[in-house]
């Protein structure tokens, strides 16, 4: 882990424009998630996804995002994501590769948001109990594409994925709040469990591939405080 899970309320000074901008864009089906996505952010409005981005960055590390030397550089990709708050195939609990995840939470009238988790061990052996390649994880996407033949299946197969898993945090979505993360952090969006709920679930999301300074080391967080 490089990143310690963070939060920021408050976070954009007008977060309306942003969702004004999202209800007047695209969204595509995707296999990435049960719902839908935009196309990336620096494709569509590149000065948005920069400011964005910077102001992101700007949480772990004030002095180097502006400066003049622009010593900060990053490789990021982001969307704007719609699902519903009830999706029946939503909730897997697994981890990303890329280097930094960013969330914006972008709905008013309610506050799923995500929860985090560790991998269960086997108390006798020591070992953990949970794999990463089961069997059952390539029915999510099958689920996420729309591709469902038996829901019943899908929701065995999820429920078999996060069996092995403990939470052990759970973050509100709250309106204009920023989290940002290690996604090796095993994570899953909070799902409503109120099936008769139809609302659409709005955020914006970055995943950085990359970060590096120009001219020095890049100084990670955890990493950092496990010199001492």
């Amino acid at each position: 882990m490089n990143f310690p899970i963070t939060i920021v309320d408050d976070f954009l000074k007008n977060p309306d424009e942003l969702i004004t901008y999202a209800d007047n864009i695209d969204f595509e089906k995707t296999n990435a998630v049960p719902g839908y996505r935009s196309k990336d952010l620096s494709e569509i409005n590149y000065e948005l996804f920069t400011y964005v981005g910077k102001k992101m960055l700007s949480i772990l590390y004030p002095h180097f995002v502006n400066n003049t030397k622009n010593d900060l550089q990053y490789n990021a990709t982001a969307f704007f994501q719609k699902t519903k708050t009830n999706a029946d195939t939503d909730g897997w609990v697994h981890a990303d590769d890329n280097y930094l995840t960013t969330i914006l939470y972008l709905s008013k009238d309610y506050d799923y948001g995500t929860n985090f988790y560790k991998k269960k061990f086997d108390y006798i052996t020591g070992d953990k109990i949970c794999f990463d390649d089961y069997p059952g994880q390539w029915k999510k996407q099958a689920a996420f594409s729309g591709n469902i033949n038996n829901i019943d299946d899908i929701k065995k197969s999820r429920s078999r994925n996060n069996l092995d898993f403990e939470k052990t945090m759970s973050v509100k979505g709250l309106y204009n709040r920023l989290i940002m993360f290690d996604p090796n952090n095993h994570h899953a969006v909070d799902v409503s469990k109120n099936m008769n709920e139809d609302k659409d679930r709005l955020i914006l999301m970055y995943f950085f591939w990359d970060i590096k300074m120009q001219d020095d080391r890049l100084r990670l967080p955890i990493t950092e405080s496990r010199t001492f």
